[in-house]
């Protein structure tokens, strides 16, 4: 038996353009072109384990096979569903620009964050989910250094946000 919910609950006249800088405090250009942040493309990040800023793009519609910490940023093709299930393990915050779908035994630790369409399936036998975890996420991201909005230097995280000063 499954259960198959669509989200965002009451959000349909909510704005995603403005979520990645109000989730990070920086634009996607800056933590894309960031010296910290390592870029892949299409199935580059199977296999592996991640760490840090990863952001993948133009990835295969089935997104699996990859572990590890950080903040992960999958940037979907237009029309594109990310299908995030088989053999993940993430610690850290995902989050996906365009739309996601999350079923199988993916485990996920922290948080998702999805600008577009979400789906969510819950199967009785599958081992996977999203567990929130404000203090695993904490710690999976405590090192990452964000590009600073303004020119200069990083500047020191603002509490209880992904924002720097």
């Amino acid at each position: 038996m499954s259960k198959s919910r669509t989200f965002p609950h009451g959000c349909s006249n909510a704005s995603l353009s403005e979520l990645f800088l109000s989730t990070f405090g920086v634009t996607q250009e800056a933590v894309k072109t960031d010296e910290n942040t390592t870029r892949l493309t299409g199935g580059e990040f199977q296999n592996r384990v991640l760490s840090g800023i990863t952001w993948v793009e133009n990835p295969p519609s089935n997104f699996r096979d990859q572990s590890g910490s950080g903040i992960l940023v999958i940037e979907a093709n237009a029309g594109q569903t990310i299908k995030l299930n088989t053999n993940n393990h993430f610690d850290g915050l995902i989050y996906v620009i365009g739309n996601a779908s999350i079923h199988g035994n993916s485990q996920f630790h922290g948080a998702v964050v999805v600008e577009g369409s979400a789906e969510l399936e819950l199967d009785v036998g599958g081992t996977g989910g999203i567990f929130y975890d404000p203090l695993l996420l904490a710690n999976a991201i405590q090192d990452i250094k964000m590009p600073n909005p303004e020119a200069g230097s990083l500047g020191p995280p603002v509490a209880g946000s992904w924002r720097i000063r």
